[in-house]
């Protein structure tokens, strides 16, 4: 390995080190602080100092000489209290933060630094996109191995694919994911990756039996065409033969069985091995939630000392797993939930005094498995909220009306309520709580609140343990499939025509003991109508938004299932309430929705009076040809022009594509370039000189986008050229729309 590609390496084994450098420190000094024995604060005093020390030697490793400075300051100043006893003054404590913080300022700037040399190493060498750079190890000092953390395994592995630089390090305990700008890298527990391999292992076996199963199968071909052979010359054959032909059939009707019930087995077992393996690898991504709160203790102690306030902040449930991108998610929802409860739900010490209550206030940070949900709370033991105050202003806003003190509560969540005296640096409790409302909404997740004067308010967030694989409820749509995770669906409607009732121009009917505004899910995702005369009995799903629900008229329930969502490509991940995409059994594509994003739409639409939900179907749709060799590809941008209201087909290359155009009628045609048999170039020329379909629009949408690529396309005819990484599926439809 050369020189500059090993320092490469080292940097990114030392940008995860320093991030558990960073936390080792401020989590140390956190509980020094608080140390309330000899033993515990000598123990913590050297543990900040070894962390210090081991941070200075790797920091001196890759010439971090800014951190590496800071770390020995550090160490003076933990020299002088190695021995001592007595609490730590706070001057002394804030010295030691300071110097942290400015760990972690120094630590930024490298990460910028870092991630601005990767941008740029990508840039000039668009081949191969190499790891983060540093300046390279001088040639008269020897590489020196990064020191090992106390209890953690000095070998890694590190895997990095060129065109997306992801490392995973391995080690026997499970530390923080590492995200630096485009360097990305996670560490894993060896006992994962153990049971990952005794999976794959079964996998393999279970593959193995199924071929043999297959060799059996050409043995039974044989014997069938043995048997055919004999069934056609029945008629001139002896008594002797037609014996010997009945048992031919025998056998080969045992040899059928045989092999039928082994390859139901073997396919029984190569599923079971697949789930399994599934399982383990969706596991490497799981790490502890107390991942979530990093940061969290740090910023209760500070911001408590800046408003005059004891308060503690307990974890519990720490050690729960989710989905690493949930985990990082989730910090800023934390962090502004916790922030509140400190700087608005807590009340001031003499206020406490008078109350009789502790004079140090508790903020309880929980979270625990429900099912396939974790459910994280955040309760603290202050004031409460102030329903008659929230109550006032949601009139003054012109919200419904509420009468549960739940209800009441739940306004807190409405964009710009909120009940602080005055605005600050620290929001009051309604200021921003709506992004945090939203923030889980979008995550298929829940927030509620609930609040009991004088003691106390709880936020209560209930979300999947995995974004990757979720309860769906199935829809049909115009044809179309579309899944609706069960947490926004509040329940399933089936009702007659007569039974709408029609109050100034709106449909409602009953759900249970309320009245439900009707609106057609067709209507909402722009898809054609159901009409009246196709089903006696119509079907809604009722979804929930801001404590007011609607049912949206679906074509189909196709029942609920869990199921595995795949992430948009960047140009199609701005389609309106779509999260995901899933495959269905069958190889089909369905589209994901937002039920949040869909309830929140739905309510806006049902303030305005509409025509019935059954009205009659539009005119015949317009015919669109897409043309994708990746079936990924070829069904997202197949789903997003049938939404802007065409009849859509789907071909894998030009060749195919030029043949149903010869068989059937097409209005335009939207072509990828680079495909195999026939490119889009060659199928545009190929349209353009085929006199019935030389007037038919093409186009092209493409990665290849350079100028000469451009003007090659437009030479071959094509009506408009779209690259493919400034793609907006809304540009699509405008293009579309305007050559139609």
């Amino acid at each position: 390995m050369d020189r500059d590609a090993l320092s490469k390496r080292l940097m990114v084994l030392f940008l995860g080190e320093l991030e558990e450098h960073e936390q080792t420190l401020e989590r140390d000094l956190l509980a020094l602080e608080r140390q309330t024995s000899e033993d515990e604060r000598g123990a913590l005093i050297e543990s900040v100092f070894r962390a210090a020390h081991s941070l200075k030697g790797a920091s001196r490793a890759v010439r971090a000489t800014t951190i590496e400075t800071i770390c020995h300051r550090l160490e003076q100043s933990l020299s002088t209290l190695r021995g001592s006893s007595g609490t730590v003054d706070p001057e002394r404590m804030q010295a030691l933060f300071s110097e942290v913080d400015n760990v972690k300022a120094a630590a930024a700037r490298l990460r910028v630094d870092a991630a601005l040399e990767q941008s740029a190493s990508a840039k000039a060498s668009p081949v191969t996109a190499p790891m983060v750079s540093t300046p390279a190890v001088p040639s008269s000092i020897p590489p020196p191995a990064l020191p090992a953390v106390a209890g953690e395994s000095a070998a890694r592995l590190i895997v990095a694919s060129p065109t997306l630089p992801e490392a995973i390090q391995v080690a026997p305990q499970e530390p923080a994911a590492l995200t630096r700008g485009e360097q990305r890298a996670a560490r894993v527990a060896t006992k994962k990756l153990d049971a990952l391999l005794a999976s794959s292992s079964d996998l393999v076996v279970a593959s193995s039996r199924v071929e043999a199963q297959l060799e059996q199968l050409s043995v039974l071909r044989e014997s069938a065409m043995r048997v055919a052979r004999l069934a056609r010359s029945a008629n001139t054959q002896s008594p002797d033969q037609l014996t010997q032909l009945a048992d031919s059939f025998l056998l080969f009707e045992r040899e059928l069985d045989a092999v039928d019930v082994g390859l139901r087995r073997e396919v029984d077992a190569v599923s079971t091995s697949t789930r399994r393996v599934d399982d383990e690898v969706r596991r490497l991504r799981m790490v502890p939630f107390r991942e979530a709160c990093e940061g969290l203790e740090r910023a209760v102690r500070d911001l408590s000392q800046s408003v005059d306030k004891d308060v503690s902040l307990t974890l519990e449930g720490e050690q729960v797993e989710m989905d690493r991108e949930l985990v990082q998610r989730l910090r800023d929802p934390l962090l502004h939930l916790v922030r509140n409860a400190v700087s608005h739900g807590i009340e001031a010490r003499d206020v406490r005094r008078a109350l009789g209550k502790p004079a140090t206030a508790r903020v309880v940070l929980k979270s625990a498995l429900q099912g396939s949900l974790v459910e994280v709370s955040i309760c603290d033991d202050g004031r409460g909220l102030d329903l008659a105050q929230i109550q006032a202003r949601a009139r003054e806003m012109g919200l419904p009306e509420a009468n549960l003190d739940d209800e009441i509560a739940a306004h807190v969540f409405t964009p710009g309520l909120s009940t602080a005296d005055k605005l600050t640096e620290i929001s009051g409790r309604g200021v921003g709580l709506d992004a945090v409302k939203r923030t889980i909404e979008n995550l298929h997740g829940t927030v509620t609140v609930s609040t009991t004067t004088g003691r106390g308010a709880c936020f209560t967030l209930s979300l999947p343990l995995t974004l990757s694989k979720l309860r769906c409820l199935f829809v049909r749509v115009a044809d179309k499939n579309f899944a609706v995770p069960t947490s926004h669906a509040v329940r399933v409607l089936r009702f007659k025509a007569d039974q709408i009732l029609r109050i100034n121009g709106r449909e409602l009917v009953r759900a249970e003991s309320e009245l439900v505004p009707l609106m057609s899910l067709a209507s909402l995702l722009g898809q054609p109508e159901l009409h009246r005369g196709e089903r006696e009995q119509a079907q809604a799903l009722v979804v929930s938004s801001a404590g007011r629900s609607v049912a949206l008229i679906t074509q189909d329930l196709l029942g609920e299932r869990e199921c595995i969502v795949h992430k948009l490509p960047p140009r199609t991940a701005n389609a309106a309430y779509v999260s995901g995409a899933t495959i269905l059994p069958l190889g089909q594509v369905a589209l994901v929705l937002n039920g949040s994003e869909l309830g929140r739409a739905a309510i806006a639409n049902v303030a305005r009076p509409t025509r019935s939900v059954f009205a009659a179907p539009k005119a015949t749709k317009r015919r669109v040809l897409v043309v994708d060799d990746s079936i990924t590809t070829r069904a997202l941008i197949k789903s997003i022009v049938e939404e802007g209201g065409y009849d859509v087909t789907a071909a894998r290359d030009g060749s195919e594509a030029f043949r149903l155009l010869q068989e059937q009628p097409f209005e335009l045609v939207v072509s990828d370039v680079q495909m195999p048999n026939m490119d889009g170039f060659a199928l545009t020329e190929n349209i353009r000189r085929t006199p019935k379909l030389a007037r038919t629009p093409v186009v092209l949408v493409t990665s290849l986008e350079g100028e000469s690529d451009r003007l090659r396309g437009l030479e071959a005819g094509a009506n408009a050229y779209l690259g493919k990484s400034a793609f907006d599926h809304r540009v699509l439809l405008e293009v579309i729309g305007g050559l139609l």
